[in-house]
């Protein structure tokens, strides 16, 4: 199953400019470009998410 950039972006209390700038910059989930969009595997969401440091202390930043 795959999941639109707004549910992530929701789940991790981001803005989807801020997913677009981690792609961009080869960081966050990794998304998958079907169409012209970029869908992001459920799985591959989850087990990206488990490997990040607990609180996001060293979460990307779309600063960079």
């Amino acid at each position: 199953m795959y999941l639109k950039a707004e549910q992530i972006a929701e789940t991790l209390k981001v803005t989807s400019l801020t997913l677009y700038r981690w792609r961009r910059d080869g960081k966050g989930p990794p998304a998958v470009k079907i169409g012209r969009r970029y869908l992001y595997d459920e799985k591959a969401f989850q087990a990206w998410l488990a490997a990040q440091p607990t609180g996001w202390k060293n979460r990307p930043s779309s600063d960079d």
